[in-house]
C-alpha cells in the first residue's frame, strides 16, 4: 500500500537531530520491509495556534510504500518520539 506522512518535528531540535529524525523514519520504514519514495522538506513554518508552547517548527513530507499489517508498528515508533510533535499518515491514491 501507498501512504503519505507529513511530520512536524519541533523548532527545539537542531539541524543535526531534524537530519537524524529523517533518517531514523526512513531506516524504519525499510527495515519494515517498505520502501520510501520520495522525502521533501517543506522547511520551518509558523502555527496557527501554538502546540506544545511552539510557534513554528519543520516539516518533512514521505511517501512510502508499506505492508498494511506493519503499520501499527510504523505508528507506535512515530507516537514514541518526542522531537515530532504531530504526524499525520494518510493512504495515497
Amino acid at each position: 500500500m501507498e501512504y503519505e506522512l507529513v511530520v512536524i518535528i519541533s523548532s527545539q531540535a537542531d539541524k543535526k537531530d531534524r537530519e537524524k529524525l529523517t533518517n531514523l523514519i526512513k531506516k524504519k520504514i525499510t527495515s519494515l520491509k517498505g520502501k520510501v519514495t520520495k522525502v521533501d522538506d517543506w522547511g520551518v513554518r509558523d502555527f496557527t495556534y501554538p502546540i506544545k508552547k511552539q510557534t513554528k517548527a519543520d516539516y518533512v513530507q514521505f511517501n512510502f510504500s508499506l505492508e498494511k499489517g506493519k503499520l501499527a508498528v510504523f505508528k507506535k515508533e512515530l507516537q514514541s518520539k518526542e522531537k515530532i510533535l504531530r504526524h499525520l499518515l494518510i493512504k495515497a491514491d
